[in-house]
């Protein structure tokens, strides 16, 4: 039984490693580094554009005018087509209906108003920012580098780990 305790404890101390106090470099130099990113805000872009309004028109200026020519040209059509007096007369009277509701049309565009429409569009915008710092320390006259995401100043102390090999 001592010969199990005294295997396991050796096994033990020759699989633990043995730290020493903990060590620090000096910072000699800082290098900040910066990285650009693209970002795409949306921004939203306005136009004026111009939009008929429509409209009943009730223009009746000239509307015999309009009737007298209707009759006249429904008139000589129904003459021509039926060739009788009988389809003249009913030509005029259709012709004469036809140009009285001439000026009668419906919607007709009366004017345009200005209308404001928008759309959101993407705009790519560019920015600069810190990535890290390249540190460079003197640990007993060896400089090395290392980054680092901590705001450091030449002269701080900071920790470091020392790895000795053997070769």
């Amino acid at each position: 039984m001592k010969k199990i305790f005294i295997v396991f404890g050796m096994l033990f101390l020759s699989t633990t490693n043995t730290f020493a106090s903990e060590l620090f470099a000096k910072v000699v130099q800082i290098e900040e580094n910066y990285e650009t990113i693209i970002e795409y805000s949306p921004i939203k872009i306005c136009r004026d554009e111009e939009v008929p309004i429509y409209g009943n028109t009730n223009q009746n200026n000239n509307n015999s005018g309009n009737v007298l020519l209707g009759m006249i040209l429904g008139g000589v059509s129904g003459k021509v087509i039926t060739g009788e007096d009988g389809g003249a007369a009913v030509g005029a009277i259709a012709g004469g209906l036809i140009g009285a509701n001439n000026n009668n049309s419906g919607n007709q565009i009366i004017g345009f108003r200005t209308v404001q429409t928008c759309t959101m569009e993407k705009k790519e915008v560019n920015s600069t920012r810190l990535k890290n710092y390249r540190i460079t320390y003197d640990f007993h006259g060896a400089l090395g580098t290392s980054y680092s995401y901590n705001s450091y100043l030449v002269g701080d102390k900071i920790p470091v780990n020392v790895n000795v090999i053997a070769k």
